[in-house]
């Protein structure tokens, strides 16, 4: 899983700063270059660095795609972030994230490999909520994702995060339950998300070909089920 191939890849680092990045991304040419400048200019251990992120220009924007990186942001987002500014940890995003190797090597694992897909970052990010952690923008260290997206892609995506989610509560209760929201989730999830769940499913299947055809009028808001398609894929 991430966790295990993280780990492996942190014990074979020389240097002084680590790099992690995901196998289905392509960096600009200045990425590193970026990244080691924020770095250099701040050289303490409690700052990582977060890097931009986006769909490959040569890939065809789907609605589905436009709306988890945009207005929904279940895979990303950075509509409301601000270049060289610093955020809460909880912006310590796997596949993007520099950070310091005299930060790594304090902390056990660093990642627990029970986590085989999602969440394993936020876990580490955890454990180091005592270590006054910051994450520092920066938006010209380019990544791009070159695979789409389909329906089907999200919908097996969300399913192996939500079992990562239930480890990292049963971990972290003090702290994931609260911030998450599932004090109340398995009751919230039998009587609303389950008996509606096919439905959603079957409708975006039936939809999905015309509406990724034409996807313009869906990212622009002039598609009248705009509203609708975005109210099923924030439940998924």
């Amino acid at each position: 899983g991430l966790a295990a191939a993280r780990n492996t890849g942190i014990k074979a680092v020389r240097g002084e700063i680590v790099l992690f990045h995901d196998d289905d991304d392509l960096p600009e040419a200045n990425l590193v270059a970026e990244h080691i400048k924020s770095h250099r200019q701040y050289p303490d251990e409690n700052i990582a660095v977060l890097g931009y992120w986006a769909w490959h220009p040569e890939l065809k924007i789907t609605p589905l795609m436009h709306y988890i990186t945009g207005p929904g942001g279940q895979y990303f987002g950075y509509t409301k972030m601000q270049d060289g500014r610093f955020y809460e940890p909880w912006k310590w995003w796997g596949g993007q994230i520099p950070a310091k190797m005299s930060l790594m090597k304090t902390v056990e694992g660093p990642f627990d490999e029970q986590f085989h897909f999602g969440y394993e970052d936020t876990e580490l990010v955890c454990r180091l909520l005592n270590r006054n952690i910051k994450i520092l923008y920066n938006s010209r260290a380019k990544n791009f994702i070159i695979r789409s997206m389909s329906f089907e892609d999200f919908c097996r995506r969300r399913i192996k995060q939500g079992r990562s989610l239930y480890h990292l509560a049963l971990k972290h209760p003090q702290i994931v339950v609260e911030r998450y929201h599932l004090a109340d989730a398995a009751a919230e999830y039998q009587t609303h998300y389950q008996p509606n769940l096919e439905k959603w499913r079957s409708l975006i299947a039936k939809y999905e070909r015309q509406l990724n055809a034409d996807p313009t009028p869906y990212i622009t808001g002039a598609d009248p089920q705009t509203s609708s398609l975005d109210k099923i894929w924030s439940q998924c």
